[in-house]
């Protein structure tokens, strides 16, 4: 990569981290609004939304790819091909799909989330475990027990919250349990690992944040959409609501990620100018 085109790549950055927070800001106000009863949309232009706002995000992602380093590139495209399994469970998961009844949405959410998820784990499995193995001492040793300690915190919360709603429907039971002891553990548990790799950098917070995020609305979502006292099939708004909140918001902070791998990949690797020169004057 020329000096030319490195020069530009902060620009890109903080085009890309703009446009992504701003995007997350203008939902999460919205949510709030309506919530309020202010302005509610009718529900099938309130679920349009959504996607719309997916597909935005996926779109910046996609115009950012030609400004990562060739290394992130390749895994990046994998997160991207996550989030389009991700939005295809947001289209099912919606009143507008026609897919009915609600534990039908979800068997059919946890093989698409699980595909999307699953995909970025093994894309930030590459990303967290060099940084880490670099930086070593106690966080690189003991980076399987805080995979360990997550899965045991995961599972309390299953225990807690998931497994009551949706007790007596086997595959939900025996999908939610595998999906949070594997996925989620290894989601939280490497983005633990990628935070304290990057030496607990601010750029690298919003990844972590983010990558909890996710777990979490799963959570939300199977406590209240599948608790006792509400209907199922007409999830009460101000739940829908505050589960979007919590998982575009995991969505866009994970996406993140491209940005402070891309940072790092510039700083490990100087540019070289047209006559070989790198930036710091040594000759190629």
């Amino acid at each position: 990569m020329s000096a030319h085109e490195n020069s530009g790549q902060p620009a890109a950055t903080a085009t890309y981290t703009t446009l992504l927070l701003s995007t997350l800001a203008l939902s999460v106000i919205a949510e709030v609004l309506w919530m309020g009863h202010i302005s509610r949309p009718p529900t099938t232009i309130y679920h349009l939304w959504h996607i719309a706002l997916m597909l935005v995000v996926l779109g910046v992602r996609l115009a950012y790819q030609k400004h990562l380093a060739p290394r992130v590139a390749r895994y990046t495209r994998l997160l991207i091909a996550g989030m389009v399994f991700c939005t295809a469970g947001d289209v099912i998961n919606s009143a507008i799909s026609g897919v009915e009844p609600i534990t039908r949405k979800l068997f059919f959410a946890i093989f698409l989330f699980g595909a999307g998820y699953s995909l970025y784990v093994f894309a930030l499995y590459h990303f967290a475990l060099p940084v880490l193995r670099e930086r070593g001492g106690i966080g690189y040793r003991l980076r399987w027990v805080v995979v360990a300690v997550t899965a045991l915190v995961n599972m309390a919360g299953w225990a807690s919250y998931v497994r009551p709603s949706v007790a007596g429907n086997r595959f939900l039971e025996v999908g939610s349990f595998i999906f949070n002891l594997t996925i989620y553990s290894l989601l939280i548990g490497l983005c633990v690992w990628y935070f304290w790799g990057r030496r607990l950098s601010l750029p690298a917070l919003p990844v972590m944040v983010g990558g909890a995020l996710l777990p979490i609305s799963d959570l939300y979502l199977f406590h209240t959409w599948l608790a006792p006292d509400q209907n199922p099939a007409v999830p009460v708004f101000e739940f829908y609501a505050a589960n979007w909140i919590l998982y575009f918001g995991g969505q866009v902070l994970f996406a993140l990620l491209p940005a402070c791998e891309n940072a790092g990949a510039q700083v490990a690797a100087p540019a070289y100018g047209p006559a070989g020169i790198r930036e710091d004057g040594a000759v190629q």
